[in-house]
C-alpha cells in the first residue's frame, strides 16, 4: 500500500498559531481552548463520522493544511474586527506581541 509522504507542519508554524489563537481570544475575551473550538468549528476544520462531528487535531495537519487553515483564520478574524498579524509581521514584532499575551495570560 502507498502512501503519500506530506511534510509536517513546523515548530515555528505552531507556535505561530496558537500566539494567533490567543490574540484572537485577548480581543475578544476567550480562552485560546475556546478559541480553538470555535474557529475550527466555524472553518469547518472537522470531519464527521457516524453521525459524528470530530474536530481535526492541528498537530495531524501538514505544513500546506496548516499554512491555508492560518490564512483562512486571519481572513475571518479580520471580517469580524481583528487583525491577527502575518508570520513576518510576527517576526519583526515578537517581543511586544510576546509580551502582551504573557501580561494577559491569566484570561486565557
Amino acid at each position: 500500500e502507498l502512501k503519500e509522504k506530506r511534510k509536517k507542519r513546523s515548530v515555528n508554524q505552531n507556535s505561530y498559531m496558537h500566539v494567533l489563537f490567543g490574540l484572537y481570544g485577548l480581543h475578544f475575551g476567550y480562552t485560546i481552548d475556546e478559541v480553538k473550538t470555535m474557529i475550527k468549528r466555524e472553518l469547518k476544520f472537522y470531519y464527521k463520522k457516524k453521525g459524528f462531528i470530530f474536530l481535526k487535531r492541528t498537530s495531524e495537519a501538514n505544513s500546506k493544511e496548516l499554512t491555508d487553515f492560518i490564512e483562512k483564520f486571519r481572513n475571518f478574524s479580520s471580517l469580524n474586527g481583528c487583525y491577527l498579524p502575518t508570520a513576518k509581521e510576527y517576526l519583526i514584532n515578537y517581543a511586544e506581541i510576546d509580551n502582551e499575551i504573557e501580561k494577559n495570560y491569566i484570561y486565557l
